[in-house]
């Protein structure tokens, strides 16, 4: 038998607050799963307001607008992590290269 437990706030304190403050650059997500359980540990869907959200291909990008989310980042080659590592990479380069890029 297999028992899974809800999230819970406590084990992600420190994260949590991060995120509040906007110090959290992205937050990626590979399945709607792992989407839900995120939404039921923040306090609202304004909480990741600051930070990007990346989606591993559009089945999850699609779910992660359903449930609230907006999402910037889906990976086009979805058949490995290294095209949606690419893909995040990609995103922050094009959005602040003075301060992502290897220069």
């Amino acid at each position: 038998m297999c028992i899974v437990s809800p999230p819970t706030k406590a084990l992600y304190t420190v994260e949590l607050a991060l995120l509040k403050q906007g110090q959290i650059d992205a937050i990626a997500f590979s399945s709607t799963a792992e989407v839900s359980s995120f939404l039921q540990m923040v306090e609202s869907e304004a909480d990741c307001q600051n930070c990007a959200i990346a989606c591993f291909g559009p089945y999850t990008a699609a779910n992660a607008e359903k449930l609230g989310l907006s999402v910037q980042i889906v990976a086009a080659d979805f058949s490995s992590f290294a095209g949606f590592a690419e893909a995040i990479a990609r995103f922050f380069v094009d959005q602040a290269p003075e301060k992502f890029s290897k220069s």
